[in-house]
């Protein structure tokens, strides 16, 4: 019905009203709904009132003035959506506030640990160049006692057997001091 209406006004029925053509109302194939649909609940739901914040004048001022109703704030709707505006701002601006204390109070404790830290690496690191110059230590020990018993040896076979004697015990002295090397503990 519809193509015809449209056939006609273009072959020059332009005068009558495409209305005309057609004489019912097409049903849709598919609507989506299944009738048993019902009407919901009129009731209006009530407003959260957020409260005012103590904390900014501001905010105090604009919502008396809101209140009064003034036409200098642009009337009813405005007044009360520029106090809301102002409350919301102020109790964004409280949160924003409250979560800086918890950075800065997790920046201090951060601060500290980092600063024990520093000191205990500072102690170690101490530990460990001791502990090095303690090394080049033992090993001039163990070297130079390797060679008094070796020399203990020689003195022995040419019949010096008091400086055989001396050196043998002072060069096993000396390894034994380069191989014991008591370990420190480290305190933290």
């Amino acid at each position: 019905m519809y193509e015809e209406s449209y056939k006609n006004q273009l072959n020059g029925n332009k005068g009558r009203r495409m209305g005309t053509y057609m004489t019912d109302v097409p049903e849709p194939e598919a609507t989506g709904s299944t009738g048993t649909q019902r009407s919901g609940s009129t009731d209006m739901i009530p407003s959260v009132n957020m409260g005012t914040f103590d904390s900014l004048p501001i905010t105090r001022a604009v919502e008396g003035l809101a209140a009064t109703r003034s036409r200098g704030m642009g009337g009813e709707v405005v007044a009360g959506l520029l106090a809301g505006s102002f409350g919301q701002i102020s109790h964004e601006l409280a949160e924003t506030k409250a979560d800086l204390r918890v950075a800065r109070a997790e920046i201090t404790s951060t601060r500290d640990a980092l600063s024990r830290e520093q000191i205990t690496n500072a102690s170690l690191r101490q530990c460990v160049l001791s502990n090095e110059s303690n090394r080049l230590i033992h090993n001039i020990a163990i070297f130079v006692g390797t060679i008094l018993l070796g020399s203990s040896i020689e003195f022995y076979k040419s019949s010096y057997h008091v400086w055989a004697f001396v050196s043998g015990l002072l060069g096993v002295v000396l390894v034994l001091v380069g191989w014991l090397n008591p370990k420190k503990e480290v305190r933290s």
